[in-house]
């Protein structure tokens, strides 16, 4: 039972670190266009 738990807990790790590089990417890009049409 806790290793279910336990294994759970990983993937919720790992699925919101990829959530966060998902955002980080889009923030990265959306800047990357504003910069582009600013510049």
């Amino acid at each position: 039972m806790s290793k279910l738990l336990l294994e759970e807990k990983v993937n919720e790790k790992r699925y919101s670190l990829q959530y966060k590089m998902k955002v980080l990417n889009y923030m990265d890009r959306q800047g990357t266009s504003n910069r582009e049409t600013v510049g």
